[in-house]
């Protein structure tokens, strides 16, 4: 086991896209009401413990590197990273489903909805890994900030991974969100939805 940490969500999952109507049938914060994150919280902190073995560094770097391709666009890299089939669970911010995707199913719907914010930003930290064998459990605090035009939506809460080893390879086999807190404006989803439909 060990604690690992540095910047960078995922971001949201196909779940979230698709439930974007039960979403607002929740409660919103109005964006008038909180100051948005301040610019020195876009600087990605890295704090760590030494790493115990290479599978945890690898696990790790799959991770950060999950989110920081997301927040980049850069979606064709993030197909690697995932097995042939991933479940995917967002019921904690509102998805009605434990949903299951291919890699290009999952990377294809955030395609849809991510690059129509002006920014995004997922900043995990306290990484933790425990490996046995062929298989691994990972957890991930993340603070996920979605920005369009002067609004912003901000989700905090905890990611948890389940990875397999294939072709000496860690992928991730199942991906879950736990909703801690949220600020902001909840319907810039459906907005950025809109944007996307409408490009």
């Amino acid at each position: 086991m060990r604690n690992f940490f540095a910047g960078v969500l995922i971001v949201f999952t196909a779940s979230l896209a698709s439930c974007s109507s039960s979403l607002l049938g929740s409660s919103e914060v109005e964006s008038s009401q909180i100051e948005p994150p301040q610019a020195e919280a876009f600087s990605q902190s890295v704090s760590f413990a030494p790493l115990e073995s290479r599978d945890e560094a690898e696990i790790s770097e799959a991770i950060l590197s999950v989110a920081s391709l997301a927040d980049r666009g850069a979606f064709e890299g993030i197909v690697p990273l995932f097995a042939e089939e991933v479940v995917v669970d967002y019921t904690s911010l509102g998805a009605d489903v434990v949903e299951t995707h291919t890699p290009e199913s999952l990377t294809t719907s955030w395609a849809g909805v991510l690059p129509r914010f002006d920014q995004t930003y997922h900043n995990l930290s306290d990484i933790q890994v425990s490996v046995d064998g062929g298989q691994a459990n990972a957890t991930a605090d993340v603070v996920a900030d979605h920005f369009l035009g002067d609004s912003f939506w901000q989700v905090s809460g905890q990611y948890e991974y389940r990875f397999t080893k294939l072709s000496d390879q860690w992928q991730i086999t199942h991906m879950t969100f736990n909703l801690i807190d949220e600020a902001g404006d909840r319907t810039l989803l459906e907005q950025a939805s809109e944007r996307s439909t409408a490009s």
